[in-house]
């Protein structure tokens, strides 16, 4: 489950905000709401996460701006 105080409109913004250039939605899930995010155009490396966990998103994210710039 998705723990982010306020609603998930809020998380979808401050998430663009976090991550330039990736695009996110926030969805129904199997067992309730899950966050989706895809870079338009892959640009190599990761190209799309689909978690209901929002730390595990940042860490990927974030994981994946160190591959990309490297």
């Amino acid at each position: 489950m998705i723990d982010y105080p306020g609603n998930v409109h809020a998380l979808a913004r401050d998430l663009r905000a976090w991550y330039p250039g990736w695009n996110f939605a926030v969805r129904e899930l199997h067992g309730g709401l899950g966050i989706e995010a895809w870079q338009p155009g892959n640009p190599g490396g990761l190209y799309a996460v689909i978690t209901d966990s929002l730390a595990e998103l940042r860490a990927e994210l974030d994981a994946a701006k160190f591959v990309v710039a490297s």
